[in-house]
């Protein structure tokens, strides 16, 4: 798992000018082999052939967004440095797929997470409440999650999961404040328990969530930076 973290640390943490060729590359890459090599060329003609050394997310700042037009996500990994400009790859269903410039994903519904890949043990799959649900702050229910074990090998969690609310708060995401309710679910299973959070702003947009995606290595916080 170190080793896992060690590289998302080197190869996430890709700068601005990386997620504004990725922006460009969404709508004409239509496979992942081709967006990286889209990106990588984007990189090198930008910054003379050196990508510029990472940088933290709180050194992001609505300028240097400003070329920005395209939807963007920031996804942290809770208790590492490791972090990732996410823009959108794929859609199907109503399942958007996210990805940073070296093709780490995490898919969503409404903001709601349903898997990932690239994050060492990913959540392949998951069964879980819809963001209106989430957005109402109440009632409980059955969430799933099939998750890849030591040994590479799928397997299924079951969790009795309660929504609650924690009352108004003000969030700042890039330098802009969103008035948002701050939801709670807290979720039991034979496996352990977790709590996830979710910012959600008057329209039901999750604006900021700290989503659970394995247990052993933690939480995604993911921020709505674009629309």
């Amino acid at each position: 798992m170190g080793e896992i973290l060690e590289v998302m640390r080197h190869a996430i943490g890709a700068s601005l000018l990386a997620a504004c060729a990725l922006l460009a590359a969404c709508g004409s890459q239509e496979d992942t082999q081709g967006k990286a090599t889209y990106v990588k060329q984007a990189l090198s003609a930008m910054t003379g052939g050196k990508e510029k050394p990472a940088t933290g997310p709180q050194n992001l700042t609505r300028a240097k967004l400003a070329r920005v037009t395209s939807p963007l996500l920031v996804v942290e990994v809770e208790g590492t440095s490791a972090w990732a400009l996410m823009v959108p790859f794929q859609t199907n269903g109503g399942v958007v797929t996210w990805s940073s410039t070296d093709d780490r994903t995490v898919a969503l519904r409404d903001g709601v997470l349903l898997a990932t890949r690239g994050l060492g043990p990913d959540l392949m799959s998951a069964e879980v409440p819809s963001a209106a649900r989430i957005a109402s702050a109440s009632g409980n229910y059955l969430r799933v999650h099939y998750q890849i074990d030591g040994l590479d090998q799928t397997v299924k969690r079951e969790y009795r999961c309660t929504l609650a609310t924690d009352g108004p708060k003000t969030i700042t995401i890039v330098e802009r404040n969103y008035p948002t309710r701050h939801v709670l679910e807290h979720c039991e299973g034979a496996t352990g328990q977790f709590t996830n959070e979710y910012w959600v702003d008057d329209a039901g947009t999750i604006r900021q969530s700290r989503q659970t995606f394995d247990q052993g290595l933690g939480k995604l916080k993911i921020s709505r930076v674009i629309d």
